[in-house]
């Protein structure tokens, strides 16, 4: 790969119709588009200890932590999600798996963004793991079950 370009990772989508393709998440830099070579790989991320908010790319793939106590992962606004992946279709859907490193007693909850977003189910309890199915279901709307 020439220097300064960096790949575009993509992600697995189903479609309303029942069909796999892709998606771009992102270039390997780190920011919402890349200028090299697509790469079919699922986004992976180790967080820190701390509550956050996912970038865009952390919406799709696995996620991992070891909290020292209980943390929120905040989910985009659907508006955000939306604004970033236009190519997303109402029915499509996509895996985000959030796996919780803690040996115990501290929780990882999903929560959703100010609007457009609802998480159902969204703990994560001290070494467990959870797979959320996520569906376009609208305009601007997602859920995280």
């Amino acid at each position: 790969m020439s220097a300064g370009k960096q790949p575009i990772y993509q992600s697995q989508i189903r479609g309303a119709d029942g069909k796999n393709r892709g998606i771009k998440i992102g270039g390997g830099d780190g920011s919402a588009t890349g200028s090299g070579p697509i790469i079919r790989k699922e986004g992976y991320a180790d967080l820190a200890d701390t509550a956050v908010t996912l970038s865009l790319a952390q919406h799709f793939g696995v996620l991992t932590g070891t909290p020292g106590a209980g943390r929120a992962y905040t989910t985009l606004t659907g508006a955000q999600i939306s604004a970033a992946y236009p190519e997303l279709e109402v029915g499509d859907t996509w895996q985000l798996t959030i796996i919780n490193k803690a040996a115990a007693t501290h929780a990882i909850t999903l929560t959703a963004g100010a609007s457009g977003v609802t998480v159902r189910g969204g703990g994560v309890a001290a070494a467990t793991k959870k797979i959320f199915t996520v569906l376009k279901t609208g305009a601007n709307t997602y859920l995280f079950a």
